[in-house]
């Protein structure tokens, strides 16, 4: 059966990227019909309002500062103007109330591709009905282009395939400082998320939530993303809300398939607080179906998973991957396994089980950190993530990069003294055991005596004037 499964996907797949779509790769069982037949939404068209004044053929940066300016950025690129090589940045708050939205690049033969900048100004209360039609969302086809820095605030939108709310399809671009919050997307058929239906192709999307989500539709649906397909990465990313559908569908991701190249997918460094319910199968708190060619690491999720069969805290339906330094909540998902079931190689993977107390501590955050090139990216989470582990979205990598400390921890293993040396000013030293209590606190020190404690792992957090971080040792 797996041998005839693999045989049809080929044919598909080749379509697929003729399309620049993820292609649908499981035969649909049964019609999930989830869009509302009364629905309560504008009957007219920001397009009847569009202004295109701004737009000449000889620049090359263009400013975009009211709703009817965006509604022509839309009406531009339906007319065959792609924008390549050009930039538009917005310049104040819009809101989009009162009228139905036309994405910006409707399909294959009108994607937007050049570089939107929105400067971190919000876009609020976006309506689409479009559930005939693939490419929704506020951009809906994006290919070889740039979005960045974009706050979307309250979305309803209704799609067919590949829809979301602020990016419906992302191919060969890059997506970077997005933020959907309180948005409902619903499609009919496949790759649909709260933020975006899909990134595939060579494509990057960091620095990205879509929060307060009311995601569903047939399959390859996540909390944030539908899809992630042929050598594409997310990166510091996170969902809250619901997801629901038939199958394949993730609190953070959809579905990542066999790319059928030697290069990976892969996530980093992304959380998902996303309760999942499918009527099917393949449902995780992080991730619905997981195949070959897909790396997943430093990440963990806490929603429930609800489903027939293969459904798991962290992964429904998992194949030849690979997953380091990963983790669930097995008291708020509901789930002692973390993946409900393999569709290939079985392989030892770097994940673990742990309870909603352990996971708000400094030492789950130090252990989250580990490996982190950039310095420390993971801290401890605030009221508003009920205190589980959080990072700053605004903190750019560059940043932390500059301001990283060149820490060494020796001996380690240590068995009585350990020295630290920095390359920055030491400010504090706090000392936690691997269930993440404090047992002390030192001041402008650079050695510490551990004569005392037990046998074990435990973890630093150094406090320098610049910046602040984990480090790991062992005591023997």
């Amino acid at each position: 059966m797996k041998k005839l499964l693999l045989m049809l996907l080929f044919p598909v797949l080749s379509l697929a990227q003729e399309n620049q779509k993820v292609p649908n790769f499981f035969p649909q069982q049964t019609s999930y019909h989830s869009t509302p037949e009364n629905l309560d939404m504008p009957t007219t068209q920001w397009s009847d309002l569009a202004d295109v004044s701004w737009y000449n053929d000889t620049d090359l940066n263009f400013e975009i500062s009211t709703a009817e300016e965006f509604a022509g950025l839309a009406q531009l690129v339906i007319g065959g103007e792609s924008f390549a090589n050009k930039t538009l940045n917005l310049t104040a708050n819009l809101d989009l109330a009162g009228h139905l939205w036309t994405p910006i690049g409707t399909g294959v033969d009108t994607p937007f591709s050049g570089t939107f900048d929105g400067n971190n100004y919000t876009i609020s209360n976006l309506s689409i009905n479009l559930p005939d039609d693939s490419f929704v969302g506020m951009f809906g086809h994006v290919v070889s282009g740039s979005i960045r820095n974009i706050n979307l605030e309250t979305a309803e939108v209704y799609g067919l395939d590949a829809v979301g709310s602020i990016v419906a399809n992302v191919f060969s671009s890059t997506a970077y400082n997005l933020h959907a919050n309180n948005v409902t997307v619903v499609g009919t058929d496949f790759n649909i998320g709260g933020l975006s239906g899909a990134i595939l192709t060579g494509s990057t999307m960091e620095n990205c939530s879509a929060t307060n989500v009311n995601v569903s539709g047939e399959s390859q649906i996540g909390g944030l993303l539908g899809s992630v397909w042929d050598r594409s990465h997310l990166k510091n990313s996170y969902s809250t809300g619901v997801a629901s559908g038939n199958y394949l569908i993730g609190g953070l991701v959809g579905f990542t398939t066999f790319a059928f190249t030697p290069d990976i997918n892969s996530v980093s460094y992304c959380y998902s607080r996303v309760n999942v319910t499918g009527n099917l199968g393949r449902v995780g708190g992080l991730y619905g179906g997981a195949q070959g060619a897909l790396l997943i690491e430093n990440s963990y999720a806490t929603g429930t998973a609800t489903a027939n069969e293969f459904a798991g805290g962290f992964i429904g339906a998992a194949g030849n991957i690979q997953v380091i330094n990963s983790y669930f909540d097995y008291e708020t998902s509901e789930h002692l396994d973390g993946i409900g079931g393999w569709e290939g190689p079985v392989l030892e993977v770097g994940l673990e089980a742990r309870t909603s107390e352990s996971m708000k501590t400094e030492a789950f955050v130090a252990e989250l950190n580990q490996n982190a090139e950039e310095g420390a990216i993971w801290f401890i989470g605030d009221e508003s993530n009920d205190f589980y582990p959080m990072f700053n979205e605004t903190l750019s990598v560059d940043n932390v990069v500059v301001n990283k400390a060149l820490v060494q921890l020796y001996p380690n293993p240590v068995v009585n003294e350990l020295h630290v040396k920095s390359n920055q000013d030491i400010q504090s030293i706090e000392l936690y055991n691997a269930n993440g209590q404090m047992l002390k606190t030192l001041k402008s020190v650079n050695k510490i005596s551990v004569s005392d404690l037990p046998k074990g792992v435990y973890f630093l957090k150094i406090r320098t004037n610049q910046t602040t971080q984990f480090e790991k040792f062992i005591k023997k």
